[in-house]
């Protein structure tokens, strides 16, 4: 459950990159016809849940604040993307 762990703490570290380049990149959205920030937040949706299965695999201190950090992180980048996605939908 270590490398669960791990992978999902990555996979977060990835979503954050994908938030900054992202928005500048229209490939994704011409190739699957969907939008960046839906593909975006179905990506961080398996991050956290990665996470909080990779909770059960805690050994000592540094892989719970590892995991701890990384539920964090994916549950301000969901409610972070919801809520663009959201207003977006409402402003166009």
């Amino acid at each position: 459950m270590l490398k669960l762990n791990k992978g999902s703490f990555y996979l977060t570290l990835a979503c954050l990159i994908l938030l900054i380049v992202m928005p500048s990149n229209n490939f994704i959205t011409s190739v699957t016809g969907l939008h960046k920030f839906s593909i975006l937040l179905i990506i961080t949706m398996i991050a956290f849940v990665l996470s909080v299965l990779g909770m059960a695999g805690i050994k000592n201190g540094k892989s719970a604040l590892l995991s701890s950090f990384t539920i964090g992180v994916t549950v301000l980048l969901m409610s972070f993307l919801g809520v663009v996605m959201f207003f977006g939908k409402l402003l166009s």
